[in-house]
């Protein structure tokens, strides 16, 4: 079955399966950073029901993210360019950087909220909640009816490299072989432990397993018990 033209699946919620991106995104160059467009397609028969499409503050990102020379665009594991969409809300990170919220919906005919101007965009939304990577660490960002809620909830300045979100618990890696499993809820840490590089994290449901790199042809995997 075809869903659509498309590059990720993004949410499932029968009997749709909402999926983003696709061949062009708008019609000028800068509109592959700049603008997003979800799509939801019938898994009964793969037909597109509708489409939307979001560009929050599109020229003032204009100057402040373009580049002419696409290649030097920061793509692929850089995350330049996020969609994230939990029940009736639509995340979008323009670069990766700056993110706003959008309600499942026609996005010319809305205002987004602006829910993070810095870091990178890594995770989520999970539990109304996402997850941005800062120069101290990572910050749990969740917006609230009249205010928005951030939480430095792992302080570290080794570089991010995987997040895992499972059950209650966000277990989130890093450069130096850090492993932190902390509270979706309310950021409190569950598990803080030592290992090897961290490249990818695995969840059953009784391990947490770290698997690390060591160099093109040998990998560690490191587990620990499941709190």
């Amino acid at each position: 079955m075809n869903l659509g033209l498309a590059d990720e699946t993004n949410d499932v919620q029968p009997p749709l399966a909402i999926l983003s991106g696709g061949p062009r995104y708008g019609t000028e160059p800068q509109d592959r950073v700049l603008t997003f467009e979800i799509h939801a397609a019938d898994l009964r028969n793969g037909k597109v029901q509708w489409k939307y499409t979001f560009a929050p503050d599109y020229d003032q990102n204009f100057a402040r993210f373009y580049t002419k020379n696409i290649r030097d665009l920061c793509t692929g594991a850089c995350g330049w360019r996020s969609i994230g969409i939990e029940r009736k809300s639509v995340y979008v990170a323009v670069y990766g950087v700056r993110v706003y919220r959008y309600r499942l919906g026609p996005g010319h005919s809305q205002h987004p909220l602006l829910v993070s101007d810095e870091g990178r965009y890594i995770g989520g939304p999970y539990r109304g909640a996402i997850y941005v990577a800062r120069n101290d660490g990572i910050w749990m960002i969740r917006p609230r009816a009249h205010s928005i809620e951030s939480m430095l909830i792992v302080q570290s300045l080794s570089p991010f490299r995987v997040i895992t979100i499972s059950g209650k618990t966000a277990y989130i890696g890093f450069a130096d072989g850090n492993l932190r499993g902390v509270d979706v809820d309310d950021g409190h840490t569950v598990l803080d432990a030592g290992t090897c590089p961290i490249t990818r994290i695995s969840v059953s449901s009784t391990r947490v397993y770290a698997v690390c790199a060591l160099d093109a042809s040998h990998w560690r995997v490191v587990a620990f018990p499941r709190s």
